[in-house]
C-alpha cells in the first residue's frame, strides 16, 4: 500500500474563514433563527481566526421562561 501525504495551505484556509463567502455562507442561518424568535437581530464579527454570525437576542422575562431562541434554534 502507498503512503498518501496530504499538505494543508493554512493561510489559505484561514482566509477562507475570515472571507465575506463564508459570511454569506453562514448568514441566512442565523436570519431564520432570528426570523423565528422574537426580539433578535444578526450580529457579524470577523475575528483573527475566523467570522462569527450569531444571533443576540433582546431577553424579556417571557421570553427567559420560554426559552424562545433555544426553541427557535432547535426546531428550526
Amino acid at each position: 500500500m502507498s503512503k498518501l501525504k496530504i499538505v494543508l495551505n493554512k493561510a489559505a484556509i484561514g482566509e477562507l474563514l475570515r472571507s465575506e463567502e463564508m459570511t454569506n455562507a453562514i448568514r441566512p442561518y442565523a436570519e431564520s433563527i432570528a426570523g423565528s424568535a422574537p426580539h433578535c437581530r444578526v450580529d457579524e464579527t470577523v475575528l483573527h481566526t475566523r467570522v462569527r454570525v450569531g444571533v443576540v437576542q433582546k431577553m424579556t422575562h417571557d421570553d427567559m421562561e420560554n426559552h424562545t431562541l433555544l426553541k427557535a434554534v432547535h426546531f428550526r
